[in-house]
């Protein structure tokens, strides 16, 4: 059996007939790869982000070559080809699925993090994946619309239109569309997060509400963030208060958000803990069931959280979301 390994050069694997379809996949923007030359091993990769568990990361690529090598059916289109003539930037959006054994079980959708500009499927999505399934439950994993200017709300278009898919084809996916979770990180979160809001979130889109939204160092409060201004203007359409306030998440708890498991770390200088603590501080204030997990190390990316002090927050994050199934 073909093993990847941390000293692997990507281009080994980019060789493989069947990898093929998800090279754009693996840290991508629009259809395109990004950030890993064939020559680029996971080692190299990781140095200017050394929190991000390398090893965490090697054995989700060998979980989904392990799925790929089956001659499973993991990759799938969001939408239809009428709504990619349409708007040609739709055919970048797909899901990932990650099954179980068991049908009927709720299934958690993961959207990796990138700055709006990348999707890191490899870095935050594929051993997230491989835990949630470790634990029973199936997974799909967003690729969702990044790094164009005047992006928002188009990734929030882009989650409603793959849940719809999910729930279409729920019979073909084993899975139940009851109690569904929402997961996400970095930017992945913020777009979790608005899952939740009074203004962009499910509801405005006719959609069932979630069982629980995993939020793992999401941005929250666009307002405190000083120094992204360029990113601000480019993804959101602005940085004043005015144009910001539609997409802080923290301005639009409501009394209809879903139950949250928040995962921060106290030295994260990337998203600042704040973010998750004023989630939290809100949801208590409306009588919203949510748990905080503060660690004290483990920075900024870690996905999975393997050798950081919120490691097995995913097992965390599951019985969080068992109990408010009841």
């Amino acid at each position: 059996m073909y093993q990847f390994t941390v000293d692997t050069p990507f281009q080994e694997i980019y060789d493989i007939p069947e990898v093929k379809p998800f090279i754009p996949y693996f840290i991508g923007r629009n259809g395109s790869p990004v950030s890993m030359p064939g020559t680029m091993t996971l080692r190299e990769q990781n140095r200017p982000d050394p929190n991000r568990d390398i090893y965490a990361q090697c054995d989700g690529v060998n979980y989904l070559l392990e799925r790929i090598f089956r001659g499973e059916k993991v990759l799938y289109d969001v939408y239809t080809p009428e709504e990619i003539a349409v708007e040609p930037s739709k055919v970048s959006v797909k899901l990932l699925y990650f099954g179980v054994e068991e049908a009927g079980k709720p299934f958690v959708m993961l959207c990796p993090g990138g700055g709006y500009n990348s999707v890191c499927t490899v870095i935050e999505g594929l051993s997230t994946a491989q835990e949630f399934n470790g634990l029973g439950y199936p997974v799909f994993i967003l690729n969702y619309r990044v790094g164009y200017q005047d992006l928002l709300p188009d990734p929030i278009d882009d989650v409603a239109a793959a849940l719809r898919y999910i729930f279409a084809n729920a019979e073909e996916f084993g899975v139940s569309t009851d109690h569904y979770a929402v997961g996400g990180f970095s930017a992945g979160g913020h777009l979790a997060a608005e899952w939740g809001t009074d203004n962009l979130g499910y509801a405005q889109y006719g959609l069932p509400k979630p069982g629980a939204l995993f939020l793992v160092y999401p941005v929250i409060d666009l307002l405190i963030r000083k120094g992204r201004e360029a990113a601000m203007d480019r993804y959101y359409g602005g940085h004043t208060p005015e144009i910001l306030s539609k997409y802080c998440v923290n301005q639009h708890l409501w009394e209809g958000y879903p139950p949250s498991f928040l995962v921060h770390c106290k030295d994260d200088t990337g998203v600042p803990p704040r973010n998750s603590i004023a989630v939290s501080e809100g949801l208590n204030g409306l009588g919203i069931p949510n748990e905080l997990l503060l660690g004290e190390y483990g920075g900024h990316g870690f996905g999975s959280g393997r050798s950081t002090a919120v490691e097995g927050w995913t097992a965390r994050a599951a019985a969080f979301w068992e109990a408010q199934m009841g």
